[in-house]
């Protein structure tokens, strides 16, 4: 496995984490993201990557701050702290 992939399963691990945190379940975020639960399924098991763009959405979403997503970074509980 190479670094970008380690790199995407780490942080499909850190969404799923804050998924779980705020009681949603992952076929609530197709909507959002624009893409079918599967695709979600896909994503938040590391399989497919997460776009930057996807990763922002899932912040808004979520109420966290993008940054939240990457694993070593700060915790931020709210995209306003």
């Amino acid at each position: 496995m190479d670094e970008a992939q380690k790199l995407s399963k780490a942080v499909a691990a850190q969404v799923r984490v804050v998924i779980a945190a705020r009681g949603i379940r992952k076929k609530e975020l197709a909507t959002p993201l624009g893409i079918t639960p599967d695709q979600v399924y896909r994503k938040t098991s590391g399989r497919v990557p997460f776009s930057v763009d996807e990763l922002d959405i899932l912040a808004s979403a979520l109420d966290v701050a993008p940054w939240e997503f990457i694993p070593g970074a700060p915790p931020r509980h709210s995209r306003a702290a």
